[in-house]
């Protein structure tokens, strides 16, 4: 029995996903769905996303 593979989002597709203004969201996302694989992130990418988020962001409840 084979074991399932995830995928990894490491923080910078994450940031793409987040960020408004990138043209490269759409597709990244679309590519992971269409891939029929499970995602995933780890508590570190996390970390970093929440981490600029809260010191670089204008407005930080709109992802928080």
């Amino acid at each position: 029995m084979g074991e399932e593979r995830l995928i990894l989002l490491d923080t910078d597709v994450i940031i793409e996903m987040l960020d408004k203004n990138s043209n490269k969201e759409e597709g990244l996302m679309l590519r992971i769905i269409e891939s029929g694989k499970q995602y995933c992130t780890s508590s570190v990418n996390m970390h970093e996303v929440l981490y600029g988020i809260e010191k670089y962001s204008k407005d930080s409840r709109l992802v928080l």
